[in-house]
């Protein structure tokens, strides 16, 4: 008995033979095409990563720049994302309005816990840890650490000057997003719950080795309870000292 095939039906059931013949199959397919996909996207982030730190990064639009580019390469590879914790927390912070989750948990902790010892004296070791937070040194840490495994050269690996060009840009993007406590935190905090980060105008005067400073501003909802001043300095610019005869 015959039948008669329009050509609708024709397109319809020739559509249909493309698809996998099992659910299982779909699912493997539609994985490989998001790998296949995922991939060349990885590659181009790469690429756009590797031209734009040939340059010295000193604007705030290359920071922001490099810093999305950073992070939707974290958000793809889950192995270098756990690796760079605080690297995917700056860049975050650099394109919102507040600074909130683990990292900035961890800040808050942090100047809340020393807070108290500040005038008595921190020892050594929290010294270390105080430097290293006011001078963003995690983010220089993990930063070369990933351009590193991506094979990307930069000369903020090894200047000073060109590491501090990008640190006062990132410091403009970042002065008006406080760090608060994220709305799940398991974090209590007892003398402060915001930090306000902001540059510091220096004066026509000041001596040619200082690039920027910042003040770190704690407060306990609107009150100031404590302010932490960090002047970043290059002494590779430095006038040498002219000593009398």
């Amino acid at each position: 008995m015959s039948q008669l095939v329009t050509g609708q039906q024709v397109t319809t059931l020739a559509t249909l033979s493309c698809y996998p013949r099992s659910i299982g199959q779909f699912h493997h397919s539609v994985a490989l095409r998001r790998a296949i996909v995922g991939a060349g996207m990885m590659d181009a982030i790469k690429e756009k990563l590797r031209h734009a730190f040939t340059d010295a990064l000193d604007t705030e639009i290359q920071v922001v720049y490099v810093l999305v580019e950073i992070r939707k390469y974290l958000e793809q590879n889950a192995e270098l994302l756990k690796k760079h914790p605080a690297l995917n927390f700056y860049c975050c912070w650099a394109v919102h309005s507040v600074a909130s989750g683990h990292g900035a948990d961890r800040i808050l902790e942090r100047f809340d816990r020393l807070y108290p010892r500040m005038k008595s004296g921190l020892t050594a070791e929290e010294g270390a840890e105080m430097f290293r937070t006011l001078t963003l040194g995690k983010l220089k840490e993990e930063l070369v650490d990933f351009l590193d495994a991506l094979g990307i050269e930069s000369s903020i690996k090894s200047s000073s000057a060109d590491w501090l060009k990008f640190l006062k840009a990132y410091a403009a993007v970042t002065e008006d997003c406080p760090f608060v406590l994220s709305a799940n935190s398991a974090v209590a905090l007892r003398h402060i719950d915001n930090i306000q980060i902001e540059t510091v105008p220096m004066p026509t005067a000041a001596p040619p080795e200082i690039v920027f400073a910042t003040v770190w501003i704690l407060r306990k909802g609107i009150e100031i309870i404590a302010e932490y001043h960090h002047t970043f300095t290059d002494p590779s610019v430095a006038v040498p000292t002219k000593h009398p005869r």
